[in-house]
């Protein structure tokens, strides 16, 4: 494993501790990814994050000095990052590009804040060198439209990207996204199948190449591509999550079991997940495991129907009825008018 991927994976690891707001643990994870491999962009984005906004005590002289260290774009970019005054953050800026015309994280920042604040256009225009002629200045440009719900804006900005530099995976990915969100699917297929011919090793574009197949239920290709995905990356819960799916579509639940407790080890609190799961070994008849993990999402999302329904057909299978009775009020109390009661009312 290079150290770029082991700094990805300190990365997830952090990420995972800040959804959580144990910003002690996701700091110290961060601080690993950095040491892995200190121009990994989005630790860095994440460190000053929670510096600025959480923990605001943290004054880390190691890492101060680190940026100090070298004026490559990377660091450069991260200082213009940290810069309070907009002329100087764009005068960093402008030397992270002058370091490297294509240098993604510049130019993507640099369109946000175009796109954000009008204003700065002739500012941030005058810095940006030779974008005529620079795919990934239209590629940050369209994934600055995509984010803001500009779909066809968006795949103006891919296909000129694509125009300048026909074999950038991540262009035709996101193309295909934007295709997909504009209900095109067949143009869409076409450029996640690009995405894959040109970066073999990309694992987002498997996984929605899955999905593609999972909602034309196509369940056998659609795990295909989701394997292939785990293959690559082996902290993908959805992908995992979706795999046992299409398991459970096929009624292999045995195989859905191996795929969805493995998701699980990754997120063991998603509610999702664990609705899955209690589902599966409910079909593989192991009800008691099931009713224990059902019980811990209610514990978890105390208002969630569907967990208590199922616990109640759960108790029902094995024969509480006074359980089940139980689950099946609580769970008609949070949505009364719900179909899902219309065969069963006349049991309680």
């Amino acid at each position: 494993m290079n150290n770029r991927y082991k700094a990805r994976e300190s990365f997830y690891i952090a990420w995972n501790f800040y959804l959580k707001k144990d910003f002690d643990n996701a700091i110290n994870y961060l601080q690993v990814s950095i040491d892995q491999y200190p121009y990994f962009v989005p630790s860095h984005i994440l460190y000053l994050e929670i510096r600025k906004n959480f923990r605001q005590q943290l004054q880390d002289i190691d890492y101060d000095n680190l940026l100090l260290s070298d004026d490559n774009e990377t660091f450069t970019y991260i200082k213009a990052l940290m810069a309070q005054d907009i002329k100087e953050k764009l005068n960093l800026f402008k030397k992270s590009l002058e370091k490297n015309p294509d240098f993604f994280w510049t130019l993507y920042t640099l369109n946000i804040l175009e796109y954000e604040n009008p204003e700065l256009q002739n500012n941030i225009s005058s810095i940006i060198p030779e974008k005529e002629t620079n795919s990934t200045y239209y590629y940050t440009k369209g994934l600055v439209c995509h984010n803001h719900k500009n779909i066809q804006k968006a795949i103006e900005y891919y296909e000129k990207s694509l125009k300048l530099n026909k074999r950038d995976a991540n262009a035709h990915f996101n193309l295909a996204v934007a295709y997909d969100d504009s209900g095109n699917e067949e143009l869409a297929l076409k450029h996640y199948e690009k995405a894959i011919n040109y970066n073999p090793y990309f694992p987002d574009a498997f996984y929605n190449l899955g999905c593609f197949y999972f909602d034309k239920k196509n369940y056998q290709k659609a795990a295909e591509y989701f394997r292939k995905t785990i293959e690559l990356d082996e902290y993908f819960p959805d992908a995992y999550n979706n795999l046992a799916l299409c398991y459970v579509y096929q009624q292999l639940y045995d195989i859905a079991l191996e795929y969805i407790e493995k998701c699980i080890l990754l997120y063991p609190n998603n509610i999702e997940y664990n609705l899955n799961y209690a589902f599966i070994l409910f079909q593989n008849k192991k009800l008691q495991k099931a009713v224990n993990i059902y019980k811990n999402i209610i514990k978890l999302a105390p208002e969630n129907q569907k967990a208590h329904f199922e616990l109640g057909l759960t108790y029902l299978k094995m024969g509480q009825i006074k359980e089940f009775k139980k689950e099946l009020k609580k769970s008609m109390k949070i949505k009364p008018d719900t179909l899902l009661f219309d065969n069963i009312k006349n049991i309680l």
